[in-house]
């Protein structure tokens, strides 16, 4: 009943990919960054761990996308047009205000200044690189 929705998506950039090996399938998977990503096979944890470019991945022959979809309680609202690339799944941390924190030691900024120096010096912020030079003079 769907073979028109099949046909149109492949008429409108949909493919079918050939590969090697899994090393492979996992490479061309995160480069589509899909929507959504099933992994039916023996072992989908070892996969799992190199898949870094997808909405919701969906592990073994029992875990089709459509669980996910309606029941398992995965967000439906997933990154799409292969914006899993960036962003992640709707989720309650979207709408979270978070702050960074930066703690560093004294011996942490000294490391670390002669690349901020070079740093600041390129982007013509002197203030900035005095920030440091200063700290770490003292």
């Amino acid at each position: 009943p769907r073979r028109k929705d099949i046909e149109s998506n492949f008429a409108n950039g949909g493919a079918s990919v050939l590969v090697s090996d899994w090393e492979q399938a996992i490479e061309v998977s995160n480069f589509i960054a899909p929507e959504h990503l099933e992994l039916c096979v023996a072992n989908p944890e070892e996969l799992l761990k190199s898949v870094n470019c997808a909405g919701a991945v969906f592990c073994g022959p029992w875990a089709p996308a459509v669980v996910g979809d309606y029941i398992s309680g995965a967000n439906h609202v997933l990154p799409t047009g292969r914006s899993a690339r960036f962003a992640s799944a709707l989720r309650v941390d979207t709408f979270r205000k978070h702050i960074h924190v930066v703690r560093v030691e004294r011996s942490g900024l000294e490391r670390v200044a002669p690349f901020v120096a070079a740093l600041t010096e390129a982007e013509e912020l002197f203030a900035h690189g005095e920030a440091v030079a200063r700290r770490v003079t003292q």
